[in-house]
C-alpha cells in the first residue's frame, strides 16, 4: 500500500534500474505503476537499453510523438517475448528402451517436432510397439520393392564419394514414422518411401511407392507426418549436404486438390498419398536457389510454419508458405530466419533472429549443465549469450501450432556444448507495415549437453502457456510463462 503513494517521480527513479522483463511485469501491477512506466521519460530510458539491431536509433526524433513510443515499447515487448522467461517451470525424467524377446533393440522413429515410436523389423514384418493409449500391437508388411534394387547397389558402390558419404555419416538406413491419426505408416530407405495402409481387420496390406530423387547416392535421413497428415517432411543427405523435402498438398482449398486435401474415409488416404506422395509442396535447395542471387547461400533445418486461416487467406498450393531455417553464407554472417514465399515463386525474409559472434562463452566449458534458473534468469535479456552461435550444419527448429513461439537447438559441437533458445514468430504474421525485415531477440533457455532426438513447442489449450520437449536419455519439458 505504501509503495502506491510513492509519487511517480520516485517510481519513474526505481523503474529505469529495472531490466526489461521486470520493467515489464511492474507495468502490469496498478495504475500508478503503469502511469508512471509508459512516461516518455521512462520509456526513452528502457528501449535505450534495447540493441540497435532490434531498434534503430533513427527511430527517435524531435518528431516522435509520446503515442509512438508508446506504440514502439509494445511492439518491443511482443517482438522479443518479454516476461515469458519468468516462470519457468521443468519437468524431467529418464526415458528406458526395452530391447525385444530376443534381444533387439527397437528402431525408433525420429520425428524431430513430434512424439516418437517404436517398432521392430523382422524380416518384412515391422510390428509396431504398443503406446501407452493403445494394448495391442499391429504389423505391416512391407513390399520388397522397398530394398533398392541390384543396379543401384552398383552405382552407389563404384561412386568415387561413397567412402566420404559411408565415413561421415548414417547412409541408406531404414526409417519409419507413424501417422497422428495412427492409420498410415511411412517407411523410407535410401531414396524410397512407402505409405502403408493399416487396415482394422489385419486384411490385405494397402501401400503407395514414391521416390524423392533419382540420384542413388541420396538418402532419407529422417522423416515425419506433419499439417494433419497432408504432408510428410523428408530429410534427405545427399553429395551437396543435407536438404529438407515437403511432399505432399497441404491444407489445400482450391478446386483441383480439393477431393485429395479433404480426405475422412481410410481409402481416401490412401488415395490421397498415391498423388501426393510425388508431388513436392516445398523443396529447400529452390529457396536456397532464390535466395543465393548468385551467392553461395545454404538453408539448413527448414521448417514449415502453417498459419491459421485468419491469418494467412491464400491457398497454400498458390502462395502463402512460411517457413523458418538457418541461413549460411560465404560470408560467415548466418542466421536464423523467418520467410514467406509468394504465388510467383519470390522468397522474402520478413523476420532475423540475430547471432553472436565466434568467441568463448559460457558454452565454451566443460563444466556441468547449469540449472534452468541460472541459465536463464541471471543474464541480462539483451545479453549476447542469449543468441544463438548459428554456425552449426544442422540446427532443429520448431513453430508452434499458431505461429507465435519458435525454439532453435543447436547441438553439441567440438567443445561448445549444445542450447536451446527461444524466440518470438509472431511477426511473420504482425508486422505487415514495417518496411524491413522485423528483429526478434531470442532467450535462452538451456544448455544442453548431448545431442537431442526429438524437439518441439506447442500450445496448452486449457492454460494457454506454450511447452518446449525434447527427449533423448531423458525427456525434458519446460511450461513456459506466457506474457501477453
Amino acid at each position: 500500500m505504501a509503495l502506491k503513494l510513492l509519487p511517480t517521480e520516485i517510481l519513474q527513479a526505481i523503474l529505469i534500474f529495472l531490466d526489461s522483463d521486470t520493467f515489464y511485469f511492474a507495468s502490469l501491477t496498478c495504475k500508478a505503476w503503469r502511469r508512471a512506466a509508459l512516461s516518455i521519460y521512462t520509456l526513452h530510458q528502457q528501449l535505450r537499453n534495447v540493441p540497435e539491431s532490434v531498434i534503430p536509433t533513427s527511430v527517435f526524433t524531435d518528431s516522435t510523438t509520446p503515442e509512438e513510443i508508446r506504440t514502439l515499447f509494445l511492439r518491443v515487448c511482443r517482438t522479443n517475448i518479454i516476461g515469458m522467461r519468468r516462470g519457468i517451470e521443468l519437468d524431467s525424467r529418464q526415458v528406458s528402451r526395452k530391447a525385444d524377446g530376443d534381444g533387439h533393440a527397437p528402431i525408433q522413429s525420429r520425428p524431430r517436432h513430434g512424439i516418437p515410436h517404436s517398432a521392430q523389423l523382422h524380416g518384412l514384418t515391422l510390428t509396431l510397439n504398443p503406446s501407452p493409449t493403445k494394448s495391442a500391437t499391429r504389423e505391416v508388411h512391407l513390399s520388397p520393392s522397398i530394398f533398392p534394387n541390384p543396379h543401384s547397389v552398383g552405382s552407389v558402390m563404384g561412386h568415387d564419394k561413397i567412402r566420404t558419404l559411408f565415413m561421415s555419416r548414417a547412409f541408406a538406413r531404414f526409417h519409419f514414422t507413424l501417422s497422428r491419426c495412427r492409420e498410415l505408416v511411412a517407411v523410407a530407405l535410401g531414396q524410397k518411401i512407402h505409405v502403408y495402409l493399416l487396415s482394422p481387420g489385419g486384411g490385405k496390406q494397402l501401400h503407395v511407392e514414391g521416390e524423392v530423387s533419382d540420384n542413388s547416392l541420396d538418402s532419407v535421413q529422417r522423416l515425419e507426418f506433419v499439417g494433419g497428415d497432408e504432408l510428410i517432411r523428408c530429410e534427405v543427405n545427399g553429395v551437396e549436404g543435407l536438404y529438407v523435402l515437403y511432399l505432399g498438398y497441404g491444407r489445400c482449398k482450391c478446386d483441383v486438390h480439393e477431393v485429395r486435401s479433404g480426405f475422412k474415409a481410410e481409402n481416401q488416404k490412401l488415395e490421397y498419398w498415391e498423388n501426393a506422395l510425388r508431388h513436392v509442396y516445398l523443396d529447400s535447395t529452390r529457396i536456397e536457389e532464390r535466395l543465393g542471387g548468385g551467392l553461395s547461400i545454404s538453408l539448413r533445418g527448414m521448417q514449415l510454419v502453417n498459419p491459421s486461416s485468419t491469418q494467412v487467406q491464400a491457398c497454400p498450393s498458390h502462395g502463402g508458405k512460411f517457413f523458418v531455417g538457418l541461413l549460411r553464407q560465404q560470408s560467415c554472417k548466418n542466421m536464423y530466419a523467418l520467410g514467406a514465399i509468394s504465388s510467383n515463386g519470390a522468397v522474402d525474409i520478413i523476420q532475423q533472429i540475430p547471432s553472436r559472434p565466434r568467441t568463448k562463452s559460457l558454452l565454451d566449458n566443460p563444466e556441468t549443465e547449469k540449472s534452468i534458473t541460472k541459465s536463464v534468469l541471471e543474464q541480462d535479456r539483451w545479453n549476447t549469450e542469449n543468441i544463438p552461435l548459428a554456425q552449426c550444419h544442422n540446427p532443429v527448429l520448431s513453430v508452434s501450432d499458431d505461429g507465435r513461439i519458435m525454439v532453435i537447438y543447436e547441438p553439441p559441437h567440438g567443445r561448445l556444448r549444445g542450447a536451446i533458445y527461444v524466440c518470438s514468430g509472431y511477426t511473420t504474421y504482425s508486422e505487415k507495415d514495417v518496411p524491413e525485415p522485423a528483429v526478434a531477440w531470442p532467450f535462452l533457455l538451456s544448455e544442453i549437453g548431448h545431442e537431442l532426438e526429438t524437439l518441439y513447442v506447442s500450445s496448452e489449450k486449457a492454460t494457454g502457456n506454450y511447452v518446449v520437449a525434447r527427449s533423448q536419455r531423458h525427456m525434458m519439458q519446460w511450461r513456459l510463462g506466457r506474457a501477453y
